[in-house]
């Protein structure tokens, strides 16, 4: 075990909070340096485990199936989101199972018995949303689970440095010993997000209870980890608006490539399906094309996200030569010789799709690999026109005399924005709106998304926002 020998005890604690380190965060320091040692000494088994001959064919497919590059795993924070999905979400398909569940099945009986009770949890680690509720600096943050409420503090020094109070962080926690970390890769959001993951997951996680069998938040987490981990990289990026298809998943190029056994049998077939239509043989690639279809007039499962751009795609086909009827297409397949291919806009529809290509073509296809792609929705250049010049050194204030204007100015504004009605508040001031439970819940998820924006602010030594000072005014 090793503590750091640079600050005394009596010294300033490292977190700021103007205590002295033995009163403050020496114990959490203690602890965390107990379990330095077994973390290290799992992750580098686990990482010599899959890192052989064995697993080489089943990571190329895992980037395609993520939808990464090598180029584009230079980049560090990439790398480590994909390794952590890829240990621990990834299916490997020969196996049916995780790479650290397959590492715990074949090495757990060579591990001592704490190492086995500190693996197997992190076999069952899923990727979750935490609002950030305390941060020491140089040792960790108290975080609040989104959906369960539950409360964590996380050991994470590097982490703890670039964190504001109110951040929402994507990540997986696991535990070790007595404290907990966090898997190798994440995401950080701002607490304007906030709302719009909530509706995302719920809406998710309900559709899914009906129509994929998802029997819980972890179990959707856990099997759906690639959909949320692009849905919350669109968030990161911002504008452009979430495009999403009528089902309300996002859209995300996705394939499945079958080999296949007898293509006219198959044809036959699909041609007797009511769920497939034949649109006949592509020129460029002399491929036989078929859509897979659903009745347009079928009502929708549920509202889409809100904010979000829908993508729809149909079908006119002629019923016995008179009748047209349009359909609503939800995939494409494409067969030629001895390979069939499955391509559609949602991870969501592949899988359907697969289940009932799966089940139509039993005995003629065998599943060989899925792909997902992105669709490249950034403007072209990366120059930004219209900048507002940059403000020369000898034209700024005297900080000090910079501070207290702009320290003034915030307190003048938020003394007046106490009797302004806000259109969140549904069109309520906050003093009305504090007269009730609903109101209150309301207007303390406004006072987060600001005091985390100004928290954000350039370089976080401007002037604080006076949330206290609103709080104690509207008795919250």
């Amino acid at each position: 075990m090793h503590i750091s020998t640079k600050i005394g005890r009596n010294a300033p604690c490292i977190c700021g909070s103007g205590k002295k380190f033995k009163e403050c965060c020496w114990p959490l320091q203690v602890e965390r340096a107990k379990w330095d040692g077994l973390e290290d000494r799992l992750r580098g088994a686990i990482q010599s485990f899959f890192d052989t001959e064995r697993f080489v064919d089943d990571f190329t497919s895992a980037m395609s199936t993520y939808g990464i590059t090598v180029e584009e795993l230079d980049d560090i924070a990439e790398r480590r989101l994909f390794h952590d999905w890829y240990v621990h979400d990834y299916v490997i398909p020969s196996e049916g199972a995780s790479l650290i569940s397959i590492f715990l099945r074949e090495k757990g009986g060579s591990l001592s018995e704490l190492e086995r009770m500190t693996v197997a949890p992190w076999a069952k680690a899923t990727m979750g949303f935490f609002e950030v509720l305390e941060v020491k600096r140089g040792v960790g943050y108290r975080v609040r689970d989104i959906f369960e409420t539950s409360e964590l503090f996380i050991f994470d020094r590097s982490s703890s440095e670039n964190l504001v109070k109110y951040d929402v962080l994507f990540a997986r926690p696991y535990p070790i010993g007595s404290i907990v970390r966090l898997g190798g890769g994440g995401k950080l959001l701002p607490h304007t997000a906030l709302n719009d993951i909530k509706k995302y997951v719920n809406y998710n996680l309900k559709r899914l209870r009906k129509a994929a069998g998802v029997s819980d938040l972890r179990d959707y987490f856990g099997s759906n980890s690639l959909s949320i981990i692009k849905y919350v990289g669109a968030l990161e990026r911002g504008p452009p608006p979430t495009v999403v298809t009528p089902e309300g998943d996002l859209i995300l190029f996705s394939s499945s490539e079958y080999s296949l056994k007898e293509e006219k049998a198959a044809m036959k077939i699909l041609d007797a399906s009511k769920d497939f239509r034949y649109v006949g043989r592509d020129d460029k690639d002399e491929s036989e094309r078929y859509d897979w279809v659903t009745s347009a007039e079928e009502p929708e499962e549920a509202k889409r996200p809100e904010g979000s751009l829908s993508f729809k795609s149909f079908l006119l086909t002629e019923e016995g030569g008179r009748n047209k009827r349009l359909l609503k297409v939800l995939a494409n397949l494409s067969l030629k010789g001895d390979r069939l291919k499955i391509e559609c806009l949602s991870e969501q529809r592949l899988q359907a799709c697969n289940e009932r290509v799966q089940h139509l073509l039993s005995g003629l296809v065998k599943h060989k690999a899925d792909e997902y792609k992105e669709p490249d929705m950034e403007e072209e250049g990366e120059e930004r026109k219209g900048q507002p010049a940059t403000t020369r050194d000898e034209d700024r204030l005297p900080p000090d005399v910079e501070e207290s204007i702009t320290k003034k100015f915030f307190e003048d504004y938020y003394e007046k924005w106490l009797n302004m009605k806000i259109p969140g508040l549904g069109n309520l001031t906050p003093m009305q709106a504090s007269k009730t439970a609903a109101g209150r819940e309301k207007i303390e998820a406004l006072l987060r998304d600001m005091e985390n924006m100004r928290a954000r602010a350039i370089g976080q030594s401007s002037t604080q926002f006076p949330v206290e000072k609103i709080r104690a005014k509207l008795h919250l």
